[in-house]
């Protein structure tokens, strides 16, 4: 979808069109005192053939065109269309979808009001200074998702507290790391990796969330047996 760039670009907030993707996403948040998570549920499957044809008339493009790619990228199940998850643009379609939508909306009026908010994919991060806006916040997100069709998944809102965790690393005020779960994970596979492309791949990402786990992870491939002399 190339040439839609010309007609649309993603807004700053969606940060898995960032430098950085969802790490980044985690840090715009640090300086506040409060967080709260909310996350979009099935959002694919929730970006209807219909969105799609509205987003893009939105965004400047004739309705026949609209249509003709919407059917080209939508699926059907039993007679319901949507985008597929692995369709390689899926995922900016359903951005355009979500941005256009009056849940888009609702994300600006809430930065306006000095909410920070960043978006990656179906997860939003809220934070700010005053735990009953950001409470507020969410339950706007809520309400309007649902009426718009973009509805939380309940099992996965975070509602406003001193921390928020999300994409295996939990942060709050001024301070970030990566999940005692996923170390574990990132450790037994530094260890089966050995001094290898894989291991260096994994500190290289710790390193962008906890230089403290970085340099864990860096002790413990260089006192591994196998590890190079």
């Amino acid at each position: 979808m190339r040439w839609s760039l010309k007609k649309w670009r993603p807004p700053g907030f969606y940060f898995h069109y960032q430098d950085g993707g969802h790490v980044a996403a985690i840090k715009t948040h640090l300086g506040s005192q409060y967080f709260a998570r909310a996350d979009l549920e099935r959002f694919f499957w929730h970006v209807t053939r219909n969105k799609v044809v509205r987003a893009l008339k939105r965004i400047g493009f004739w309705y026949g065109d609209a249509y003709e790619y919407a059917v080209n990228a939508t699926v059907a199940d039993k007679g319901r269309y949507f985008l597929p998850f692995g369709f390689v643009e899926s995922p900016y379609l359903a951005t355009i979808c979500l941005d256009k939508s009056k849940l888009g909306l609702a994300f600006r009026e809430l930065m306006d009001k000095g909410i920070k908010l960043s978006v990656y994919v179906d997860d939003v991060i809220l934070s700010g200074d005053d735990k009953a806006e950001l409470e507020q916040a969410l339950e706007l997100i809520g309400r309007v998702g649902s009426e718009v069709g973009f509805p939380l998944n309940a099992t996965k809102v975070q509602r406003a507290g001193p921390e928020v965790s999300a994409f295996n690393i939990e942060a709050g005020t001024g301070r970030m790391a990566v999940t005692d779960h996923r170390m574990r994970e990132f450790e037994a596979a530094v260890l089966e990796a050995g001094d290898a492309p894989r291991s260096r791949a994994i500190i290289a990402y710790v390193s962008t969330v906890n230089r403290d786990q970085s340099d864990a992870l860096t002790e413990l491939l260089e006192a591994a047996p196998h590890a190079a002399p």
